[in-house]
């Protein structure tokens, strides 16, 4: 099974300037609005960190929120940023699957039954959530994940 180790920044305010350190980091990011409402999940890809990725998909979330009768205030809205390794960018489409299967079952209580859909026939994987605490930030791990995510194939071998 591959390990995945995901360093968060932020939270960051989506209508603040990109900090100087998150302008092209590569890695995932995810939107949240009040503290604890999970808007957007997505991928930053090299040269568009998660600030600008983050920006640049506000029309998609918004039109899917209020699709789905919910509200969205930009005025709200932070974005943690999660840095990985070079050596594990191959990791992070299936870290993105891995994180929307979890938080279709964490938060999004509508779609119960998507988690296992949503990651099935994909490798096993364990992501690892730390915050990012050099000299340059200081950062926590989002609110809505915990320090570990393993896919559901390797939960159900735990379990059984």
């Amino acid at each position: 099974m591959n390990t995945l180790t995901v360093k968060w920044s932020g939270p960051h305010k989506l209508n603040q300037a990109t900090p100087y350190y998150e302008g092209g980091a590569i890695g995932l990011y995810i939107v949240i609005q009040d503290h604890d409402d999970v808007v957007y999940v997505g991928k930053a890809e090299a040269k568009k960190g998660a600030m600008t990725r983050a920006r640049s998909h506000r029309k998609k979330y918004t039109r899917r929120r209020r699709m789905r009768g919910l509200d969205y205030d930009e005025n709200k809205a932070f974005v943690y940023a999660g840095h990985v390794a070079p050596k594990d960018e191959g990791l992070i489409d299936l870290a993105e699957h891995l994180l929307i299967s979890y938080l279709y079952r964490t938060h999004w209580h509508q779609m119960v039954n998507t988690q296992k859909l949503y990651y099935e026939g994909k490798p096993p994987l364990k992501i690892i959530n730390e915050a990012e605490t050099s000299d340059k930030m200081l950062g926590r791990i989002p609110p809505c994940l915990p320090k570990e995510i393993i896919s559901p194939s390797e939960l159900e071998q735990i379990r059984s």
